[in-house]
């Protein structure tokens, strides 16, 4: 039976510990806030547009937006994080290009529909 070695650390349970999320939960968290940032600005521009904040099990979270004119296709967007200390993230394609800012979600969602040109009205 090992008791704790130079390799194995030993916890007290018998003492609280403080709990903290591991880091990619809180990126999750602030993937979601971002991406419902954006969802509440494309429907102040399409009102008609249907958009969904969907969180798959042990997938990131992703907006996606269907396009029911066109057969029901549907295009998904998504959370990409900064690179480094304090820089912010970014709104994504699904094959990560970049879109803008999570800082600018009316900015994003004005170049997304401009880019999926929805029912010939976003110009």
């Amino acid at each position: 039976m090992c008791h704790g070695g130079a390799d194995v650390p030993v916890v007290d349970f018998d003492q609280p510990r403080e709990w903290r999320a591991p880091r990619h939960l809180h990126q999750q968290v602030d993937a979601a806030q971002h991406l419902e940032s954006l969802r509440v600005a494309l429907g102040r521009l399409d009102p008609g547009l249907f958009v969904r904040l969907e969180r798959l099990t042990g997938g990131p979270p992703q907006l996606r937006i269907i396009l029911y004119g066109f057969g029901a296709l549907s295009e998904i967007i998504y959370y990409l994080p900064g690179r480094g200390a304090g820089e912010g993230g970014h709104y994504g394609w699904a094959w990560g290009e970049v879109i803008t800012s999570v800082l600018e979600p009316s900015k994003a969602a004005t170049q997304i529909l401009r880019a999926l040109n929805v029912r010939g009205r976003h110009v």
